[in-house]
C-alpha cells in the first residue's frame, strides 16, 4: 500500500491507527501529533514512525504519503485537510469539523484528490453497516443509532439496558 500519514492522535485518531494498523498490515505508517508524549503509546506497532507536529517535518511527510488520515480539532482541521488535497494527498477525516466539508469540493477536483470527511465511527463506520443491513434485509422502517463518545476510561457494558430518549 505505501506511505500512510496519520495526523492527529487524540482518542479518536489513535484507535483509528491501530485498527488500521491490525487490518492494513503492509502499509508504512507516518504518526503525527502534537504531543510528544503520544509516541510512547505508538511503542510496539510495526511499521509506524512517530513524529512531533512541525510543520517542516509534515511538508517532508506528505511528499511521501499519497493517503493521510486526519483527526483533527475542528479548529484547524479544513485548513490542514486543503493543504493536503492541495498537495494531492487524498484524505479520510475520522473526525468533525464544524465546516461544511464541500467547501473544498472545488480543490479536491482541480488537484485530482480524494476527500472522505466525516468517515469516522459515528456518523461513519455507523452508517456503513446500516446501509449494509437495510440492503441485506430490504426494506427498513426505521434505524435507531445511539452514539457516544470514545470513553477516557472504557466501562463494559451492565446486563441491564437503559433506553435513551435521542434518536439518530
Amino acid at each position: 500500500m505505501g506511505y500512510v500519514l496519520f495526523l492527529g492522535l487524540g482518542r479518536v485518531g489513535l484507535r483509528s491507527l491501530r485498527l488500521f494498523r491490525k487490518l492494513v498490515r503492509d502499509a508504512y505508517i507516518y504518526a503525527v501529533d502534537r504531543d510528544p508524549s503520544v509516541g510512547r503509546l505508538l511503542s510496539g506497532l510495526d511499521g509506524v514512525e512517530f513524529h512531533v507536529y512541525r510543520p517542516d517535518v509534515l511538508i517532508e511527510l506528505v511528499e511521501r504519503a499519497k493517503l493521510a488520515v486526519t483527526a483533527l480539532p475542528s479548529s484547524i482541521a479544513l485548513n490542514m485537510i486543503s493543504e493536503l488535497v492541495k498537495r494531492r494527498v487524498s484524505v479520510i477525516d475520522v473526525s468533525f469539523f464544524a465546516e461544511e466539508p464541500y467547501v473544498l469540493e472545488e480543490h479536491v477536483a482541480r488537484y485530482k484528490s480524494v476527500f472522505a470527511p466525516d468517515a469516522g465511527l459515528t456518523p461513519g463506520y455507523s452508517n456503513l453497516v446500516v446501509g449494509h443491513a437495510v440492503e441485506e434485509l430490504g426494506a427498513v422502517e426505521t434505524v435507531e443509532i445511539l452514539v457516544g463518545e470514545v470513553p477516557l476510561e472504557p466501562v463494559p457494558p451492565s446486563t441491564t439496558r437503559s433506553r435513551g430518549t435521542h434518536r439518530t
